[in-house]
């Protein structure tokens, strides 16, 4: 009798000692798939921070581009009208010596007069609409 109840008692035992087993192999499964959760997160959070870091370079980028575009068209309007100028000097210099020499020379001497003011009007107007362009997009 002795030998059936500690057979039966060991058994009892094992079954526990299994049982305990089971449910600490089942935690650390747990604990394992949480850990795996947590650095795939992490995993995300890095991807995301590196394609904004990505997003904010190109940005960056078109926009220098932009200014350094911007500051071309500038110049380019200033150099216009720097020669504008000096074509209405070269037209005004014209007049006055052509007052004396008749109606028709004075005619064509305004009209030139006239398309150079308006062209000096039109780049001036280009100017100010690229200054303006360029104070958008500098920060």
């Amino acid at each position: 009798g002795a030998l059936l109840e500690s057979e039966a008692w060991a058994q009892r035992l094992q079954e526990m000692v299994e049982g305990s087993t089971r449910v600490q192999a089942r935690q650390r499964a747990e604990a394992a798939e949480l850990r795996l959760e947590q650095v795939i997160a992490e995993d995300t959070a890095a991807a995301r921070a590196a394609g904004l870091a990505d997003q904010l370079q190109t940005s960056k980028d078109a926009a220098a581009a932009q200014i350094a575009g911007l500051s071309d068209q500038l110049m380019t309007a200033e150099a216009g009208v720097a020669g504008l100028s000096d074509q209405l000097k070269t037209a005004e210099a014209a007049l006055a010596a052509s007052l004396g020499e008749g109606e028709d020379d004075v005619a064509r001497v305004r009209a030139a007069l006239v398309e150079a003011d308006a062209r000096a009007a039109d780049l001036e107007e280009q100017l100010t609409a690229a200054e303006g362009d360029a104070a958008a997009v500098i920060p």
